[in-house]
């Protein structure tokens, strides 16, 4: 009887229990859902992720006890729903959302310059509004970040100014894309390094390389401590060194008063240009002349401490109008 009255009350206590804490059942019990990936880049084509579903021990639950949904598109930026609904001995059903986000671009280049520095990228034309750079001159991106939003797609480069000058600044980007009210942003691209320095001032010291002559341009070069450099022509100088070469009637060599009244050559130390030269009787001719007579243009130049009358040959009056741009002589 004692055995009897102990199962009674076992059996009694067993149902309290039961009727206070009901035992979990797979259809009271929701199935974890999970998706293959929760985001995808941009690339004009439409996203499907798979679903792996299964139960409170972790098993796999079959296909035949669910049925699997999809949003429609999911080709563009945006969010996108997955709903599965259970049937049979599972109850309910799960909904779980993936993203489309727009695809990256790169940083061209990135310069700086005086308490500034200009960031050039690549265009991004699809599913694209504009972009957001950040700068900082934290490598890990961690502290002082800053950022600036470029409005267009079309924009490709951009300056940021009142820059901290002799620091090292790091530079990224993404892109965004707005759907109504939301904006999507890519990934970040690489970062690029620049410095920002205070400008160089130039200080030029000059040399001649090449002296003019009186028929001949020189050159003179500059150079800065910094490596720059450029070259600047000097003009030729025009003025003939000239040196009297007198000869007598039978072109011989003799001095200067032995062929007072003889014609010679006056030759320039610089070019070599040679002219023949009047007797001394015949100069003050020559220089009232300042003609072109025969072959010769005549005119005076000084050879040391004296003046003397050159003839230079022409073949013609080159004349403007009505006056000889060589002699002067109007017609």
């Amino acid at each position: 009887m004692k055995q009897l009255k102990r199962f009674v009350i076992a059996l009694a206590a067993a149902c309290l229990v039961g009727v206070m804490f009901p035992v979990m059942t797979e259809a009271a019990s929701k199935p974890k859902v999970t998706l293959s990936t929760s985001t995808y880049t941009y690339n004009g084509k439409t996203k499907k992720p798979s679903v792996k579903v299964k139960d409170s021990k972790g098993k796999t639950v079959k296909k035949s006890y669910y049925k699997i949904s999809y949003s429609s598109g999911r080709k563009n930026v945006g969010t996108y729903k997955v709903k599965v609904t259970f049937k049979k001995k599972y109850k309910g059903s799960v909904t779980k959302t993936f993203k489309i986000i727009p695809k990256k671009t790169s940083i061209s280049s990135v310069k700086g310059s005086k308490n500034s520095i200009t960031v050039k990228w690549k265009k991004q034309s699809k599913q694209v509004s504009g972009y957001q750079i950040q700068y900082t001159t934290d490598k890990k991106f961690k502290k002082s970040v800053k950022t600036i939003t470029v409005s267009s797609y079309k924009t490709t480069s951009k300056t940021i100014k009142s820059l901290s000058a002799n620091k090292k600044y790091y530079v990224r980007i993404r892109t965004y894309k707005k759907v109504g009210k939301t904006k999507y942003y890519s990934g970040w691209s690489a970062s690029k390094s620049v410095n920002v320095r205070t400008p160089h001032t130039h200080k030029y010291t000059s040399r001649i390389t090449k002296q003019a002559t009186c028929s001949k341009a020189g050159i003179r070069i500059y150079k800065c401590g910094c490596g720059s450099s450029y070259t600047k022509s000097i003009p030729a100088t025009g003025n003939h060194n000239w040196k009297a070469q007198y000869k007598d009637t039978y072109h011989e060599a003799v001095t200067r008063e032995q062929t007072k009244y003889e014609y010679g050559h006056v030759v320039c130390k610089g070019c070599g240009r040679d002219f023949g030269i009047g007797g001394s009787d015949d100069c003050a001719e020559h220089i009232a002349a300042s003609d072109c007579r025969g072959p010769y243009h005549v005119t005076s130049v000084a050879v040391g401490t004296e003046i003397v009358v050159i003839e230079e040959a022409y073949t013609s009056h080159d004349y403007i109008g009505d006056k000889c741009s060589v002699c002067g002589k109007t017609r």
